[in-house]
């Protein structure tokens, strides 16, 4: 029965200790950052970024995925823009000879090199 009068004492004492408890000052900007906190990790748990496993490793290998993929389809564009270029001065000949056009009514249509 000591133990249990003992425990017993014990908590009055610290309830006690609620009663008199002095007012701590605090930094003028604390309710601010601790708002600031609590909100973002709102976010955090509203959008978790590693919903996906491995999510770590694809962050820094995504953007270098994305120039690959753009400097591959600029490579392919010129590319395209060079055979264009060729058809486009067959199409303009063949165009000319079927309609029997001058040289000078050919020359409308200058074709950049």
């Amino acid at each position: 029965m000591k133990a249990q009068e003992r425990i017993e004492q014990e908590v009055d004492k610290t309830i006690a200790c609620f009663d008199h408890a002095d007012k701590i000052e605090s930094d003028p900007y604390f309710y601010v950052r601790v708002m600031g906190k609590i909100l973002s990790q709102e976010r955090q748990e509203r959008y978790p970024v590693s919903w996906l496993p491995g999510m770590s490793l694809l962050r820094p290998v995504l953007p270098i995925a994305i120039v690959i993929v753009n400097l591959v389809t600029v490579a392919l564009v010129l590319k395209s823009e060079v055979s264009d270029t060729e058809n486009r001065e067959t199409r303009l000949t063949a165009l000319a000879e079927q309609y029997s056009l001058s040289q000078d009514v050919y020359s409308l249509f200058p074709i950049k090199k």
